[in-house]
């Protein structure tokens, strides 16, 4: 792709991005609840204060202070033009270009790493797709996982393992596939497994090191506390057996589900210890099996997770039924959410009927 056409695809998303949060309604275009979390979350910049100690956050360290570009970015342009305070529809707009920009990246990337169906690429565009990339921050560490599996591709192990630590501290799904590249580089190229696998742990560490010096240990541990603490919602896997279960009233089914739960999100790492990951296509494959393993089986479940894995069945999509594939799950994603989701007068089997499709969408795949 020419830098012409990567200017236009930028120049353009980002446009769309503007004339959305302007003129789109709520909640079909714009839904403002996570950005206002992101609004909150990264005004620690603005006010001198220490984030997870004075402002709390539930993100890890990176996720964190991307909030605070937008607060920075905003506030620079209000100053530089002498204008009024920027406020929280200022701080959207400066959000939803920030986010088209990483979509561009990403589709240009999906476009360099699959030249021989680049069309594909435009699968990231379907409704939901670019729906969650406009209203949440999750193409960012999908933009990041996939730039350490480009490296991967190029050799380049121990960018490939940075780029996954930097994924990490922005969404921790990204852990998920530390096994399948440590698995991979043992394979292709095992006397430089150590020294690329350590650059792992090194850049999480430099990351982590500001917050520990700043709040300490308690502090640092906020936003663990408080996932290991939070309980299921109505979209997941784990809900719809919990109720089941409790329902048939054979046993108090919670705690052994929640220990299961965890276990199964995590079973990809043990089995593929065990697989002979010699080549990028087999590591993206166990890769994506890793990722959609880990959605799964999570006791809560966000519909923004769609970013994490469809770029990653972009690349492997070979038949028309695995395309077809994808083009239902996203525009099954978006009929739960927005649409059923904020229905107030729903029928009360939609919304279950439409979280069991999802589910056994992402069944098929695993």
């Amino acid at each position: 792709m020419s830098r012409l056409q990567i200017g236009a695809v930028c120049l353009f998303l980002a446009l769309l991005s503007i004339a959305a949060t302007r003129y789109g309604g709520y909640p079909a275009i714009n839904d403002y609840h996570d950005i206002e979390v992101y609004f909150q979350r990264g005004s620690w910049v603005t006010t001198g204060q220490e984030p997870y100690r004075d402002v709390f956050s539930e993100y890890p360290q990176v996720a964190t202070w991307l909030f605070a570009v937008p607060h920075v970015a905003a506030e620079a342009w209000f100053r530089l033009n002498g204008t009024r305070q920027y406020d929280l529809q200022t701080y959207r707009y400066v959000f939803s270009v920030l986010m088209a920009l990483f979509l561009a990246a990403t589709l240009v990337m999906l476009h360099d790493l699959r030249p021989d169906r680049k069309w594909l690429v435009f699968l990231l565009l379907l409704p939901a797709g670019w729906y969650f990339t406009h209203n949440r921050f999750d193409i960012v560490p999908a933009f990041l996982v996939l730039s350490s599996l480009a490296a991967l591709r190029r050799n380049r192990y121990h960018g490939a393992f940075i780029l996954l630590a930097i994924a990490t501290a922005t969404k921790w799904y990204a852990l998920v596939l530390v096994p399948v590249f440590l698995v991979y580089t043992f394979h292709t190229r095992r006397r430089i497994l150590f020294s690329a696998a350590v650059s792992y742990p090194l850049v999480l560490a430099v990351i982590v090191l500001p917050t520990l010096l700043a709040i300490g240990w308690e502090g640092f541990l906020i936003p663990y506390r408080f996932h290991l603490t939070r309980t299921g919602n109505p979209e997941s896997l784990f809900h719809l057996l919990l109720v089941t279960l409790t329902r048939l009233g054979l046993f108090q089914p919670e705690p052994l589900l929640r220990k299961v739960f965890f276990l199964l999100q995590f079973a990809i790492a043990p089995l593929c210890v065990f697989a002979r990951i010699d080549t990028w296509e087999k590591a993206l494959r166990w890769s994506a099996l890793a990722v959609i393993c880990f959605i799964l089986f999570a006791k809560f479940y966000s519909p923004q997770w769609i970013l994490w894995f469809v770029p990653l069945l972009v690349l492997l999509a070979r038949t028309r039924g695995e395309i077809a594939g994808i083009v239902v799950f996203d525009l099954v994603t978006f009929l739960y959410f927005p649409y059923i989701y904020y229905l107030e007068d729903k029928h009360p089997l939609w919304f279950p009927g439409i979280i069991a499709l999802k589910t056994a969408l992402l069944g098929i795949w695993l």
